[in-house]
């Protein structure tokens, strides 16, 4: 017997902004992004584990032939936090923390998946924007 299945894949970023004394949550945002070309190249040669964070400060549209952030702020190594492999949904949930020392003074305002630490591996795009619709920046300051 032979089953199609369509998949879907969707990537969405949950921010959380907290306190680096106190761990209170000042600032809480949801991205959902787009999957990049490249994103498929990977998935299917198994080449590359997408197990980086990409984050920039540029503004636009993403579109899928992309390959990096707008304005590429650096990467960060991921942990996995959470893997279910299960018929309908499978899913692996990563996570970073950013150190009070990372990217001071910068305004967050993209995020995506990346392959590799470098600019150029980007899988997937997302900007960062409030429940309106409107593009945000997440302030980074050392705490």
């Amino acid at each position: 017997m032979e089953q199609i299945i369509k998949p879907i894949i969707h990537n969405r970023f949950d921010i959380e902004v907290r306190d680096s004394k106190t761990n209170e949550i000042k600032q809480k945002a949801v991205s959902y992004n787009i999957v990049l070309d490249k994103f498929f190249n990977y998935l299917v040669t198994k080449q590359k584990k997408m197990a980086y964070i990409h984050v920039g400060t540029g503004t636009g549209i993403p579109t899928i032939e992309r390959t990096q952030l707008f304005t590429f702020l650096g990467a960060k190594s991921t942990s996995v936090v959470e893997t279910q492999k299960a018929y309908p949904v499978s899913f692996i949930r990563r996570s970073i923390v950013l150190s009070p020392s990372d990217f001071v003074g910068a305004k967050i305002t993209e995020v995506g998946l990346g392959a590799s630490q470098y600019a150029s591996d980007l899988v997937t795009h997302s900007m960062l924007k409030d429940s309106e619709g409107n593009q945000i920046a997440i302030q980074k300051t050392d705490t």
